[in-house]
């Protein structure tokens, strides 16, 4: 699958009083969200959940006397195997889009509400480090900000948060575009699942691309170069990477951590790649040589 990374960041210290606060919502609620979520569940001992899942505003609703924005979804599960056959694995399923609750911003705080459950936070743009971090999952994990900064995504600098937690790797949340594991990351987490915000866009242009931005779900292809490949995929935490390649010569790899980070970077001679550096389960990507870049999914 053809990845691009489209947005270049530049850490700065963070200082308040400088930087305008970026709206998640935007005033013509064009916000388009895309995440994928890898499970171990449902689909068999030898089969992983891939779960991508598009969200998007459209109109309003008032309730309670407070306004809202109306989120759809639409959801498409695949498969992807980790031994055996594919015939093993279930059909792909397609979920068409409907309407899932509604999200509302105010005092830099993001509310969401499914059906008759009472609002959640589900993101707190206030909240300085050493601050708890909004639990909607109540997944008994304890997440703190642990630093802040600020990124320029296309010219727009926007306040980030490290968020540090108890039962999962670190992560970040973006002003304006919310986590880099998913729009609704906090409400939905299943520790059984490695997360990621796919694409981000306003306006129909992409603003965050950190995986595949065709939002058109079940029309996605995948890519793969003729001579070098990499394989198995997916693996384990701590599997070693293998490299299949026609070439004699050394292969340039280079791989990012599902936030983003470059972790690994190396002229490899070799035909096993040592992966100390993938120390948790996620969406990580992947380039060999000038080759496209590819998804590594970590389970």
């Amino acid at each position: 699958m053809k990845k691009v990374i489209t947005f270049i960041i530049l850490c700065l210290s963070f200082v308040g009083s400088t930087q305008s606060y970026i709206t998640f919502i935007t005033a013509d609620s064009s916000d388009v969200w895309k995440d994928k979520a890898i499970c171990n569940y449902g689909g068999g001992p030898t089969c992983l959940d891939v779960i991508t899942t598009v969200y998007d505003f459209s109109g309003d609703t008032t309730i309670n006397n407070l306004n809202y924005a109306k989120l759809f979804r639409k959801k498409q599960i695949t498969y992807m195997s980790t031994g055996g056959s594919m015939g093993n694995c279930p059909l792909p399923n397609l979920s068409p889009r409907g309407y899932l609750g509604a999200m509302r911003e105010a005092g830099k705080q993001v509310f969401f509400k499914l059906g008759q459950d009472a609002e959640y936070v589900i993101y707190d743009f206030n909240l300085t480090i050493g601050d708890t971090v909004p639990d909607p999952a109540n997944d008994v994990s304890y997440s703190i900000i642990s630093a802040i900064d600020s990124i320029d995504i296309q010219g727009i600098y926007r306040k980030r948060f490290t968020v540090e937690s108890t039962n999962i790797p670190d992560f970040y949340i973006i002003e304006g575009i919310g986590s880099e594991r998913g729009l609704l990351f906090s409400y939905l987490l299943s520790l059984d699942c490695a997360y990621s915000l796919e694409c981000y866009k306003e306006e129909n242009s992409v603003v965050y691309a950190f995986g595949n931005c065709d939002f058109n779900l079940g029309t996605e292809q995948i890519t793969e170069t003729a001579t070098i490949k990499i394989y198995p995929n997916p693996i384990q935490v701590n599997q070693n990477l293998r490299i299949a390649s026609s070439s004699n010569e050394g292969v340039y790899v280079k791989i990012w951590d599902p936030i983003g980070r470059l972790i690994y970077q190396s002229i490899s001679t070799e035909k096993i790649i040592e992966t100390n550096s993938i120390t948790s389960k996620g969406i990580y990507l992947i380039q060999l040589d000038e080759s496209s870049i590819q998804e590594l999914v970590v389970y």
